[in-house]
């Protein structure tokens, strides 16, 4: 491939690209650089000058290195200790301080890839926590922005992500030169289900004419090397996105009809009700909906237990605070397939419907009887939506029945929202099998 065979063609840089001369970048034919603005908590040490230098030349756009592990894998952070969520969204904030009094009206890009070193796993083997730091952060810089941001990250990844972020701009690192802008669009388009590739970065070997030089110090960076980018889309395309971000298509619709095949549980059940919960005067039956629901997720998700076994686990294994206040993320000790997500105040409704489209129950706080003034704490699990209604498993007595019935409108009937996620298979995925479950277990039809 030649660089300059593309007419819409562009480069990348960082602080590794040093100093860059902007003007002489240019006559290679670029007509966009994407600048890494930072990582995690640090600015790129090169970005406000070459960002400063690049005005007015080339169109300019900002990307930012997603740091997935300092939050929770690195005890010397600063950041150690936040929720991954919340560690996206801060990251976005960082990316949003130093570019929101002079950009270009483009959209920005989240960089996406293995760190590969000694201080970051391998970014496959933590998805579910990578995933909700995503979440956190475009969510964050598509408010502060006011746009809709895309994605960078290699060929490899893309079946990882969920579907709702696959109608985003995408800019895709597949380092194969048999290939054709066309054939890359349709791999990522067709075959991977993205909606809009619109960049490709074939190359960082800096080879600009295709003589087997890399180019990088004759056309004014600092090293031989710089990355190689072909626009993917048609002209017309280049130039609205020249001033204003792309046209997203519509996110897929959800499922309207999902049913999860829990078996019900009571936590009145005469097999625990009268258990003590954790260390505390409670019992399983008095003050167990928490366990309860969290032992009806974990049998739908195919781990043998109940409320008395989990409830016995989790006090022998600091799983409760203050006597018996569930800690979340303690079952990721227990089954380390179950990953704790997100506590989330009040209904975030997309959040309940992105976990049951995973085929993962979700656990929400209720009041129990909302008929009183006083919020009496209380927790279900929504196993399912129907006709557009929640449908719930109620602990207190095994029942299914729709969340609106008892505990009126999702959007004030529900408190917190707790989500998790599971790298492995649910046991139950045919959602007929629950019935046959409720038929075959007539001690927990209490």
């Amino acid at each position: 491939m030649k660089f300059t065979d593309y007419p819409i063609r562009g480069v990348d840089t960082s602080e590794f690209n040093g100093a860059v001369n902007m003007a002489t970048l240019k006559t290679t034919g670029a007509l966009f650089n994407i600048m890494r603005a930072g990582y995690g908590k640090t600015i790129d040490q090169k970005f406000k000058v070459n960002w400063a230098n690049c005005k007015g030349v080339m169109l300019r756009s900002a990307y930012w290195y997603l740091d997935y592990y300092s939050n929770w894998y690195n005890p010397n952070s600063s950041a150690y200790g936040m929720t991954d969520f919340d560690w996206g969204k801060l990251q976005a904030q960082n990316l949003w301080a130093v570019i929101k009094d002079d950009n270009d009206n483009q959209i920005s890009w989240l960089d996406i890839e293995s760190g590969g070193s000694s201080y970051s796993p391998a970014i496959t083997t933590v998805w579910a926590r990578v995933d909700q730091m995503i979440d956190g952060f475009l969510t964050e810089l598509d408010r502060l922005s006011g746009k809709v941001n895309g994605i960078y990250c290699s060929l490899g990844l893309l079946n990882s992500f969920a579907l709702k972020y696959k109608t985003r701009p995408l800019w895709v690192a597949w380092y194969n030169e048999y290939q054709t802008p066309e054939s890359v669009f349709k791999n990522c388009n067709t075959t991977k289900g993205w909606a809009l590739p619109v960049i490709w970065q074939y190359a960082s070997h800096g080879d600009v004419n295709g003589d087997g030089v890399a180019d990088g110090l004759t056309y004014g960076t600092g090293i031989v090397q710089l990355d190689l980018n072909i626009w993917l889309r048609s002209a017309a395309d280049w130039a609205s996105i020249s001033t204003i971000p792309p046209v997203i298509p519509p996110t897929p619709p959800v499922e309207t009809d999902i049913l999860l095949s829990v078996q019900p549980m009571s936590q009145n059940n005469p097999l625990w009700a009268n258990d003590q919960l954790g260390i505390s005067s409670s019992t399983i039956g008095g003050f167990g909906c928490v366990v309860t629901s969290a032992a009806m997720m974990l049998k739908y998700l195919g781990f043998d237990t109940d409320p008395g076994r989990l409830n016995t686990w989790l006090t022998n294994n600091s799983g409760y605070l203050n006597g018996n206040l569930f800690v979340w993320n303690s079952l990721n000790r227990l089954y380390p397939k179950v990953t704790f997500l997100y506590r989330y105040d009040g209904a975030p409704l997309d959040k309940i419907d992105e976990s049951l489209a995973k085929r993962i129950p979700v656990i929400v706080n209720v009041d129990y009887l909302p008929s009183t003034a006083y919020i009496d704490q209380h927790w279900v699990i929504i196993v399912g939506k129907k006709n557009g209604l929640y449908i719930i498993i109620d602990p207190r007595n095994g029942q299914q029945t729709t969340l609106n019935e008892i505990y009126g409108s999702p959007e004030t009937g529900i408190y917190h929202v707790c989500t998790y996620a599971f790298s492995g298979i649910p046991a139950f995925t045919d959602a007929e099998k629950l019935a046959k479950l409720w038929l075959a277990h007539p001690e927990l039809h209490i």
